[in-house]
C-alpha cells in the first residue's frame, strides 16, 4: 500500500486511499476509479447539471465520494465544459491505462 503511495506521487496521479481499490490478478494489478455523477431534476426542464451557487462543487458534474470535484478532472478543464462531457473528463497519467470503457 505504501509503494502504491509512492508511485501515486511519483507519477503524479492525485490518490486518495478511498478512491481506488486494488486486486491482485497475476503480474498486472487493476485500479478501480470511482466517479461520482450528480445531475438535478427540475420541474419543467428535466435532469440537469447543478447549477445553484449554492451547489459548489457539485456543478462540476464529475465528483468523488465526498462531493468535491474529483482529483482526476483534468486541472485545465473548465467547470462549464466537465458538465457538457458524457462521460468522466479524468486523466489517469503516469503508468496507468484505461482496462475498459466507462
Amino acid at each position: 500500500r505504501v509503494r502504491d503511495m509512492k508511485m501515486a506521487h511519483e507519477t503524479g496521479l492525485k490518490l486518495h486511499p478511498t478512491e481506488a481499490a486494488l486486486s491482485d490478478r497475476g503480474s498486472a494489478r487493476v485500479r478501480l476509479l470511482d466517479v461520482f455523477e450528480v445531475e438535478r431534476f427540475t420541474l419543467g426542464f428535466g435532469w440537469g447539471t447543478c447549477n445553484w451557487p449554492t451547489d459548489g462543487d457539485l456543478q462540476w458534474r464529475w465528483v468523488a465520494e465526498n462531493g468535491k470535484k474529483h482529483p482526476q478532472v483534468a486541472d485545465t478543464l473548465k467547470k462549464a465544459k466537465a458538465a457538457q462531457e458524457k462521460e468522466p473528463p479524468c486523466t489517469l497519467g503516469g503508468l496507468y491505462k484505461e482496462a475498459g470503457p466507462w
